[in-house]
């Protein structure tokens, strides 16, 4: 207890080399969790979240002890964080939220390193998460094939208290897509419905059964089902022609493979026959 009681009444040089002492140990200590958490055998991204964990809970025991090291007694302690969080709520209420945010994140979280999500109408795969910001991989969106523009865009965490979050790998990584394809009136469009379906079903092989073993893993946490799975083609009439569209579910970063695949199809099944003609906008001047 006497021992106790003197880490409260020390002189000032004794305080410093105490500090010092703290940091190194928490530096040393910090170094040997890593290489523990280095040697597991799971993927690079659990990796990274661990020593996430550690490091914040680390320097926040690393934080009391320094506040209670440097300060005369208990009672000024309470009043120190009394003083501190009147003056923080009034001046730093963004910082807070972020705060908050950062927590809800780990606690809830509604993402995790590696999922991609959409916020503001920005797609990007999350490779980084701070406690006052998190970061995302910007992905573009249609125009761009939903590839990586190498880009990092950083948000505060209090962004997930204002806007929703589009998760798109969350509990299972498959998306429904579309690919919309517009031929003349006069083709032969049950012979390009009957073509691109077969082609379709082809490339999508095997995509339904690992689609069901993903949403069986999740249906704890969401009531998510899906009667039908196969990949469906929808005919309606435009002005320009006959409008197909090809719906198919697909792996959420294979969506430009596949887009690509059909439409090279598309393109050898025009030039194949005759009687299939790909339409497009045209005006007509009439005098």
């Amino acid at each position: 207890m006497e021992k106790l009681l003197y880490f409260f009444i020390n002189p000032l040089p004794l305080k410093i080399e105490l500090s010092i002492v703290f940091i190194l140990l928490n530096q040393f200590i910090r170094g040997l969790v890593y290489k523990k958490i280095e040697s597991r055998k799971v993927s690079r991204a659990k990796r990274y979240k661990s020593k996430k964990k550690y490091f914040y809970i680390s320097n926040v025991v690393l934080f009391l002890i320094l506040i209670i090291l440097w300060l005369q007694n208990i009672r000024s302690v309470g009043t120190v964080v009394s003083i501190l969080g009147a003056g923080i709520a009034v001046a730093l209420q963004e910082v807070i939220l972020a705060l908050a945010g950062w927590f809800f994140i780990i606690i809830r979280h509604p993402f995790d390193i590696g999922d991609r999500i959409e916020i503001e109408n920005i797609i990007g795969d999350v490779i980084d998460i701070r406690l006052f910001q998190f970061s995302v991989l910007e992905v573009k969106g249609d125009n761009f094939g939903k590839q990586s523009t190498a880009r990092i865009i950083n948000f505060p965490n209090s962004v997930v208290f204002k806007n929703p979050v589009f998760n798109s790998t969350k509990e299972f990584d498959y998306i429904w897509d579309e690919m919309a394809i517009t031929l003349t009136y006069e083709s032969n469009w049950k012979l390009a419905e009957r073509e691109l379906k077969r082609f379709i079903e082809k490339i999508t092989e095997g995509n339904e059964e690992n689609i069901r073993k993903q949403m069986k893993n999740s249906k704890n946490r969401y009531p998510i089902e899906y009667t039908y799975l196969s990949p469906k083609i929808y005919v309606s009439i435009v002005d320009s022609g006959i409008l197909i569209v090809i719906r198919y579910m697909v792996r959420v970063r294979e969506q430009r493979k596949y887009i690509d695949q059909i439409s090279r199809f598309l393109l050898e099944l025009v030039a194949k026959h005759k009687d299939i003609d790909l339409a497009y906008n045209t005006y007509r001047i009439v005098k």
